[in-house]
């Protein structure tokens, strides 16, 4: 997955109150489902403050202490003869 970084000089404010407000939906009906699908993993990122570059599995290490089993023969009874 790629990292995305923010590039400030493309940035413009704007009144968001004088916006039309059917401007992004179309704007994103112009985009491919996988262009939207990009937007959304970028949003998801930025909300839940995820860098892929340091995210990993978490290892989790357990030490159980297993059983002594001690071996016997063990006498095999054929079940047809009672």
């Amino acid at each position: 997955m790629d990292t995305y970084k923010l590039d400030r000089t493309a940035l413009s404010i704007i009144n968001t109150d004088a916006r039309d407000p059917l401007q992004e939906t179309y704007f994103w009906l112009d985009k491919s489902p996988q262009e939207r699908w990009v937007a959304v993993e970028f949003l998801r990122q930025v909300a839940y403050n995820y860098d892929p570059a340091s995210a990993r599995l978490q290892r989790v290490l357990t030490i159980s202490q297993r059983l002594q089993r001690h071996l016997t023969k063990r006498k095999i009874y054929d079940d047809s003869v009672t």
